[in-house]
């Protein structure tokens, strides 16, 4: 919903708080949520899953996904992409030969199977499955592709961060994180009070 449609609703339902429960990346969802409560005088309050820590050193954080994409013309070979489908088209613009490179895990819906081949992968590129995934088909994955490198967000232990860290690491290559979003939850919520 955009904030005027949350502020709605929560007029409509008689809310006098909403918990916030949506995606690390879900940016957007946050900042209508935030600005619905302000604009309703409604309590609200931030539940995220714990960002991943990992000793692993092959880690290169980044920012945005257009670093992702521009950090990966540092290897040659290919790809595992593993941060959905809302910037798939992003990488196929900066990755050079992606048809023959990128290798992109997303989720077995056609709207999704659809965004990939209009960023122009086929079938050959595109891993559609539904995890949860082990360390073991990680890494099973990532030899299928014979990926030098695997690129992921920070989607916590419970979207599978840690597995991927771990087959990566088993396999000795790096892992390209795309960090968080910034959302400055806490001087919003004291500005709602």
């Amino acid at each position: 919903l955009g904030a005027e449609e949350m502020a709605s609703l929560i007029k409509e339902t008689g809310v006098s708080c909403l918990v916030d429960a949506s995606h690390p990346y879900a940016r957007e969802a946050s900042i209508n949520a935030i600005d619905a409560c302000q604009k309703s005088k409604v309590e609200y309050l931030r539940f995220e899953r714990p960002e991943t820590n990992s000793g692993y050193e092959g880690i290169i954080r980044v920012k945005s996904f257009e670093e992702a994409a521009e950090k990966l013309e540092n290897f040659d070979g290919n790809i595992l992409l593993t941060v959905g489908s809302n910037n798939i088209k992003l990488f196929t613009q900066k990755v050079s030969d992606y048809r023959r490179r990128l290798f992109a895990r997303v989720l077995p819906q056609s709207s999704v199977l659809a965004k990939c081949e209009e960023a122009g992968l086929t079938a050959n590129n595109i891993i559609a499955v539904k995890g949860p995934f082990s360390v073991e088909m990680n890494v099973e994955m990532l030899k299928h592709c014979q990926a030098v490198v695997i690129v992921t967000k920070d989607s916590g232990s419970t979207g599978g961060t840690d597995e991927k860290f771990e087959a990566a690491k088993r396999l000795g290559i790096p892992v390209i994180l795309v960090e968080r979003p910034e959302v400055d939850y806490v001087n919003i919520a004291s500005s709602i009070e």
